[in-house]
């Protein structure tokens, strides 16, 4: 679904709105070079964006909104997911804003921001807090752990790349002020 306001006269920006109501992650994310393997990744994408005119066909022209709406993202192996992102376009570049993911029965934020034009660079960071690390090991299938472990966990995360190189660089970071482990205080 898409509607365009299209400008009798040049000097009035041209402006959009729509929406896709069963929109896959899969393909776009490999566009930018992030393999990866989604076993559901269907979802609802709206959007609005303006444009001098003259300039449509320039992407550092463009402002606009997005918005994505994924119930059970499942990626790879891993238990499914709610995704919900909002993003903003500016003078060639895109942000994440506001954006979560409902995985490890909290929410983890996700923010990002990336370039329009040239290699497409692009970095994300998630942030997730006070999470379970029971929860955690169950979710990245380390079950048999799980029992053995109680405690609350922050969880840092960073990716950077381009759609040429696909992921350049990514950390990790996992910090907790107290984990115990088969009743033993570890600190």
């Amino acid at each position: 679904q898409l509607a365009a306001q299209i400008p009798l006269a040049t000097t009035q920006p041209l402006e959009t709105l729509g929406s896709v109501a069963d929109i896959s992650l899969g393909p776009l994310l490999r566009s930018l070079g992030v393999d990866v393997q989604l076993a559901s990744d269907s979802g609802k994408l709206t959007f609005s964006g303006k444009v001098p005119l003259t300039q449509a066909s320039d992407l550092r022209a463009w402002t606009g909104n997005a918005t994505l709406q994924i119930e059970e993202l499942a990626l790879s192996d891993l238990p499914p997911a709610n995704v919900s992102a909002h993003a903003r376009i500016a003078q060639g570049s895109w942000s994440i804003i506001d954006s979560t993911v409902n995985w490890l029965a909290e929410p983890v934020h996700i923010a990002g921001k990336g370039q329009l034009l040239d290699k497409y660079p692009y970095n994300f960071t998630l942030a997730g807090r006070d999470l379970s690390i029971a929860q955690a090991l169950r979710t990245f299938g380390l079950i048999e752990l799980a029992p053995k472990f109680s405690g609350m966990i922050d969880l840092d995360a960073s990716l950077e790349g381009d759609a040429q190189q696909g992921i350049i660089k990514a950390e990790f970071t996992a910090q907790s002020p107290v984990i115990n482990f088969q009743t033993q205080r570890l600190t």
